[in-house]
């Protein structure tokens, strides 16, 4: 799960939603806004957001994007609405981490294809699609961490033709 979690982030996932690349954060947190209503403003995303139980989340914008935690705010969904979903901030051991087809779908906002038939089964419970406040980390979660040097972009020959920088 961590190794995926992570792969996700290099293919765009919570590092290229800002305005520099494709917009779709929305209502940042950082830097000067913790607890802020964030969330993922793709089209795609939110139908995968209803598709898995979020019709009706009550707790602001659709797509709820972790808002507090210096590396945990602005880069994953909410944990504490997609408590063990693949790409909330927080892998527990032992406890299955679903790819969700909110995940995949927030893929196709970033412009890519996807097989939806991929996803895992994965439901918000719907105690929690209320809009609880978000998670903060507690002992037997490992906090995730998304590195903040630039990312490099290569061509077919291993050439560096872009540099993104965060």
């Amino acid at each position: 799960s961590v190794i995926l979690h992570e792969m996700m982030h290099a293919l765009g996932f919570g590092t290229v939603w800002g305005p520099a690349f494709n917009n779709l954060l929305a209502n940042p947190s950082k830097p000067a806004s913790p607890g802020a209503d964030t969330y993922f403003a793709g089209t795609s995303a939110a139908t995968g957001f209803d598709e898995i139980g979020g019709v009706t989340y009550t707790g602001g914008h659709k797509v709820p994007v972790e808002n507090t935690g210096l590396l945990q705010a602005d880069a994953h969904w909410r944990a504490s609405v997609l408590i063990n979903e693949l790409m909330q901030p927080f892998i527990v051991a032992g406890r299955p981490s679903p790819l969700s087809r909110l995940t995949l779908r927030s893929l196709q906002d970033l412009g890519y294809s996807v097989d939806l038939n991929q996803a895992d089964p994965f439901l918000i419970m719907p105690s929690l699609v209320s809009g609880a406040p978000s998670a903060s980390a507690s002992a037997g979660r490992a906090s995730d961490q998304v590195a903040l040097y630039p990312i490099q972009v290569v061509d077919a020959r291993g050439r560096i033709v872009r540099v993104i920088r965060r």
